[in-house]
């Protein structure tokens, strides 16, 4: 065995730990002034935080709707928590909610946030 394989082990896979698949909760909000988003996404965090549901991982602004991204190992128990949140923000009544059971593709449920 040669130095860099003693080093670095000569299976390339050793020792990576593959993570279960996420799920997630991605949530299509109609366009917003930035501060309304941000204080939006600092409620969320904390909640996801605090109940240690996974992790809010961003954002992405388009030219009439924010989708903010939200992963964890249980997605219905992800937007469970959220929820009350967005129906009490002025822009977490509008828009719509996917809740996907996993990676890209996986099966999703979608969630019309204006629907109450």
């Amino acid at each position: 065995m040669g130095l860099f394989s003693k080093l670095f082990g000569s299976n390339p896979q050793a020792g990576r730990v593959t993570a279960p698949a996420e799920q997630a909760v991605l949530l299509h909000l109609d366009s917003a002034e930035l501060h309304d988003v941000a204080e939006l996404e600092n409620q969320l965090i904390s909640i996801i935080d605090k109940q240690q549901l996974g992790e809010f991982d961003g954002n992405e602004f388009g030219a009439d709707e924010v989708t903010l991204f939200m992963y964890g190992p249980d997605a219905e128990k992800l937007f469970a928590a959220i929820a009350p949140t967005l129906k009490a923000h002025r822009l977490g009544r509008k828009g719509i909610a996917i809740i996907r059971m996993g990676p890209p593709g996986a099966t999703e449920r979608r969630v019309d946030l204006d629907a109450d």
